[in-house]
């Protein structure tokens, strides 16, 4: 009879362990699928909002606090999917564990709900210090990136100034801070965890205590006594399971503040509202314009007026500060104008949006960057069927396909990120190249030439007058190629009024 009870004890226990091993497997997976399909859908919808937004909203932020906001999708994949599925698969499990014990003995289901409470406050007691702790960990990180983001990006400034020691200590700073933070949370993580194991241990010799107790007095038997054991780990284990997941889900309030910022900043405008006519005309209407950065900062400038015919090249020149880079963005439709109006072939640029921005209508601007990637790669924007003919006309035009058939690779070549083994004047007119690919109606150039001697800004000047384009250059000097029709002030393009133009303006343009 005795050894009926083990084999039916051994038997009951291997079941148990199979349901167990089954259930595990089982969650692992499902949290492993949804975790895939759940990140990718989160951050393809974060980038693509962020790629979206004004160009103002990153010339406000550090690089490095935008990528820690982004990192925070990460966080959040994890947490809802491992969260949500684990919390529904525990719950499950928590309500069939607790249904049977209360079946074998209401006696050790209350001492087992009455410790998981006891839980349940210690996370509650510690929770509010956390949440402060964490948010001030992912500030201190965010500060900590920016410092090394900003060290590469200035690296040949740091060693001309040999300041590498204190761009290190910049750096190590940053690192500290952030780790102090990290450490309080790291406390916190150990005192839970002692108190934790010191309220179930507790329980576990309560436990084993009353049901010594049991068995003496004959109201248990050793096999129930196994399956309650059993019963009860589970239990505990899975009701642990699903408070930590509650509360780390009260986290991602963290992290979703901080996605937010990102989620709510409103994105660009791009969308046409007509179609493109087939015979648009290339030339561009500015009237009564006005530009600030924010509601309450001074205007960049207001009542401004220009007009640019077809095929025509007007040079707008002015001193640093006046407005001019600002000007050639709003004409290419990177950022929304304060008032006033922008039109191309006598339509408004709002209505035709991105039909002619990047296609119809490119330029080169100050900041302009290349990316990693071939010369052609960059040439054709990483177009994913490239025209290799095209791009070497764009490459002639721009007088940079001679350098280009002499480097290692010809237009194969791999240009690192910022392409910092170019000359400035190199990348200049690979941008050029660039901006030309699309084969545009309409040029806008932000000081596109201003790293080249005089002699090949001639012949750039006068290999783009070939094509026949309107043009619109911005400059600090004057053209001596011969090839501008108009060159004007920039401040002759404003109303001279003293409601037109604010006087930090006025003395930036004399």
């Amino acid at each position: 009879m005795d050894m009926d009870l083990v084999i039916a004890i051994g038997l009951g226990m291997t079941l148990l362990l199979v349901a167990q091993v089954a259930m595990s497997s089982y969650r692992s997976w499902l949290v492993a699928y949804v975790s895939t399909k759940l990140g990718l859908h989160l951050g393809v919808s974060v980038l693509k909002h962020l790629l979206s937004l004004d160009t103002k909203y990153f010339q406000r932020r550090h690089i490095g606090e935008v990528a820690t906001r982004f990192e925070s999708v990460k966080f959040m994949e994890r947490v809802l999917a491992t969260g949500v599925v684990e919390v529904l698969v525990d719950t499950a499990v928590v309500v069939g564990t607790l249904a049977m014990m209360l079946l074998f003995s209401p006696l050790f289901a209350a001492l087992s709900l009455a410790t998981c409470g006891i839980y349940v406050g210690l996370r509650f007691v510690l929770f509010s210090g956390l949440f402060k702790l964490s948010d001030a960990q992912l500030a201190f990180a965010s500060h900590r990136e920016s410092s090394f983001l900003e060290s590469l990006r200035a690296v040949q400034s740091v060693q001309l100034y040999s300041r590498q020691a204190d761009r290190l200590g910049h750096w190590i700073n940053a690192t500290i801070t952030e780790q102090n933070a990290s450490l309080h949370i790291q406390k916190h993580a150990v005192f839970f965890r002692s108190a934790s194991a010191l309220v179930f241990g507790l329980e576990g010799i309560l436990f084993l205590g009353m049901a010594a107790t049991a068995i003496m007095q004959g109201a248990f038997s050793i096999g129930m006594l196994f399956a309650l054991t059993a019963y009860k780990a589970q239990f505990s284990a899975r009701v642990v399971s699903l408070i930590d997941r509650t509360f780390e889900l009260r986290l991602l309030k963290i992290h979703a503040s901080r996605l937010n910022e990102i989620i709510n900043e409103p994105a660009r405008s791009t969308a046409a509202t007509i179609t493109r006519p087939a015979n648009l005309e290339a030339s561009i209407e500015v009237k009564g314009l006005a530009y600030r950065h924010a509601p309450l900062e001074p205007f960049v400038f207001r009542n401004l007026d220009l007009h640019v015919l077809p095929g025509e090249c007007v040079r707008i020149m002015g001193p640093s500060g006046c407005g001019k880079s600002t000007l050639a963005r709003l004409m290419l439709g990177l950022g929304e104008p304060t008032q006033g109006d922008i039109r191309v072939g006598g339509i408004p640029l709002r209505q035709l949006g991105d039909q002619v921005v990047g296609s119809f209508m490119t330029g080169v601007l100050q900041g302009d960057q290349l990316l990693s990637g071939s010369v052609l790669e960059n040439i054709t924007f990483f177009d994913r069927k490239p025209d290799i003919a095209r791009a070497m006309r764009a490459a002639e035009a721009a007088s940079i396909h001679e350098e280009i058939l002499r480097m290692p690779m010809g237009y194969q070549t791999f240009l690192g990120e910022m392409a910092s083994t170019l000359s400035a004047g190199e990348r200049q007119r690979l941008l050029l190249a660039r901006a030309l690919y699309p084969q545009p109606k309409i040029l806008v150039l932000d000081e596109a030439t201003a790293n080249l001697d005089l002699k090949k800004e001639s012949e750039v000047n006068g290999a783009l007058a070939a094509l026949g384009v309107t043009r619109i250059v911005i400059s600090h000097r004057l053209d001596i190629s011969q090839t501008t029709d108009r060159q004007v002030k920039f401040r002759e393009l404003l109303r001279r009024t003293p409601a037109a133009t604010p006087a930090h303006l006025n003395k930036a343009c004399k």
